[in-house]
């Protein structure tokens, strides 16, 4: 009886070595695992709460793939401890910034970027090939996701889930009609610390508006003498490395018409 369970054990060890070892990346993308720590956070006390009773809370069924998924994603990206058969499950460190009111904050973003891209092989050896430079067509970016140790079968859900996770972290942008992949260094520079995301959260001047004098004759030109502040507005112009030096004398000709009024 022993010899026959020692041999079973034998044949299942071997089975799961034949398996392989798992993908060296998650199975859902950085955004879709970030609702398990939101939801632990929002449903439990300090950050930690019994699955079964987060998942029925969730309203989703503990043996479904969907939930398996998603416990299993949320630990791999680091987000929460526990697997998807744990009694408890709990929120890391990491996973409580993430989940964090500020979501556009500097801070999160740079600790974004190194969960969903930076800590798998393959997502950060593909984003080193992609930065600062054009997205590449799935063809591509399958060949490279190969180099980097995913299997044939794999590259399609690895090239999806790298695409969401660098469109979450806002490091893909639209640059002359074609998307081109950021860095995490020109997100960050265009994220100032202390900025505030939106027109609400501006402090309103409730002091008496000052009095503004009528325009004055200077050097044949008209100027308002004014003690409101100066409207300075910076302009950003990203060019496609492949344009024509035509193309790019025509852009900034037609820059000076509309933003000085000069004719070439």
């Amino acid at each position: 009886m022993t010899q026959q369970t020692t041999s079973e054990q034998m044949h299942e060890s071997s089975q799961r070595r034949s398996r392989g070892p798992g993908k060296p990346f998650p199975s859902i993308t950085f955004e879709e695992a970030i609702l398990l720590p939101k939801s632990i956070l929002e449903h439990g006390f300090n950050g930690e709460i019994q699955r079964l009773t987060l998942l029925r809370q969730l309203e989703v069924s503990p043996s479904s793939s969907r939930t398996r998924g998603l416990i299993s994603g949320s630990f791999k990206y680091g987000l929460t401890e526990g697997s998807y058969n744990a009694p408890s499950l709990s929120v890391t460190d990491a996973g409580r910034v993430i989940s964090g009111s500020d979501q556009s904050s500097n801070a999160v973003k740079e600790k974004g970027f190194e969960l969903a891209i930076n800590q798998f092989g393959p997502f950060k050896g593909l984003y080193e090939q992609l930065k600062e430079s054009r997205l590449r067509e799935s063809p591509v970016i399958y060949d490279e996701l190969r180099r980097f140790g995913v299997s044939e079968g794999d590259c399609q859900q690895a090239a999806e889930i790298f695409t969401a996770n660098l469109r979450f972290l806002g490091l893909i942008e639209d640059v002359s009609g074609s998307e081109h992949v950021r860095s995490i260094e020109y997100v960050l520079r265009e994220t100032p610390t202390g900025a505030t995301d939106s027109l609400s959260d501006l402090p309103i001047d409730h002091s008496p508006a000052e009095e503004t004098t009528a325009p004055v004759k200077e050097n044949g030109t008209v100027s308002v003498a004014s003690n409101r502040p100066a409207l300075h507005i910076d302009i950003q112009v990203h060019i496609d490395p492949t344009s024509s030096a035509e193309l790019i004398d025509q852009i900034f000709a037609s820059m000076a018409r509309h933003l000085y009024g000069l004719e070439s």
